[in-house]
């Protein structure tokens, strides 16, 4: 989850961050879990965060799940 728009969080997720060495896909599939959370406060930081990851770190991952005959199972995650 990011801490990181939490003042009094920031630096502990700036920690966090350079320690967790996330594989994009595994990544993505964390974001999506938490984002059919029934914990509405989840879901809604989970959706902020799927935009973002969309938008800034890995528009070519989702292009390349979403790209051929077959799409990965992740895309149909994505609701």
């Amino acid at each position: 989850m990011d801490l990181g728009h939490i003042p009094e969080l920031s630096e502990i997720h700036t920690q966090l961050q350079s320690v967790r060495i996330w594989d994009p896909c595994a990544q993505l599939q964390k974001i999506l879990d938490r984002c059919s959370s029934n914990n509405i406060t989840v879901a809604e930081v989970a959706l902020s965060e799927l935009q973002n990851f969309m938008k800034n770190n890995q528009a070519s991952l989702i292009q390349n799940l979403a790209a051929g005959d077959a799409f990965d199972p992740l895309i149909g995650s994505i609701q």
